[in-house]
């Protein structure tokens, strides 16, 4: 089976899995989210598009698709699917763990003396990491995490964004 539809399956699995009727509190339930992500191995910007499924008021968990703004014939982007542990709120800030598995695909063309060279690559890594939600509203709820990735692509990535 193709790796990245294996991936993308095990990613719906898991958000049907912490479906929001399971949801006990104001916390919980479902939010989506976008923001701006920074990965310091490939030393390039991108997008990521979210979703945060709540079980309870403390384990939540986020799917993700990131895409990271490579230029230069190079294709990077990744899934995850997180499981945040929320260890320490205040009125303002929530703060919890991260972690939770990283699907990567790497693609490069180019043409060389007229022959088209192309290479794509696909790992599986491990994600563990801290975030913050930053409580403005309940309707909007700013957030930052920062995560490393265990694998074949080691990155510390950077993310910050807003959920509604």
């Amino acid at each position: 089976m193709n790796k990245s539809l294996l991936a993308g399956c095990l990613l719906l699995v898991v958000g049907l899995l912490s479906s929001p009727t399971q949801a006990q509190n104001e916390s919980s339930g479902v939010r989506f989210g976008a923001g701006l992500v920074y990965g310091d191995q490939i030393d390039e910007a991108g997008f990521t598009i979210n979703a945060l499924f709540g079980i309870d008021d403390k384990l939540s968990i986020q799917p993700s698709f990131m895409y990271y703004f490579t230029g230069n014939n190079i294709t990077y982007w990744e899934l995850n699917g997180d499981l945040h542990y929320g260890f320490h709120a205040t009125e303002t800030v929530n703060l919890y763990a991260v972690g939770g598995l990283s699907f990567v695909h790497f693609g490069f063309e180019e043409v060389i003396a007229g022959n088209r060279v192309q290479l794509d690559d696909e790992a599986l890594g491990l994600n563990i990491g801290i975030g913050s939600d930053f409580v403005i509203d309940s309707k909007l709820l700013p957030f930052a995490e920062l995560k490393y990735t265990l694998g074949d692509y080691d990155q510390l990535v950077l993310t910050a964004g807003v959920r509604f």
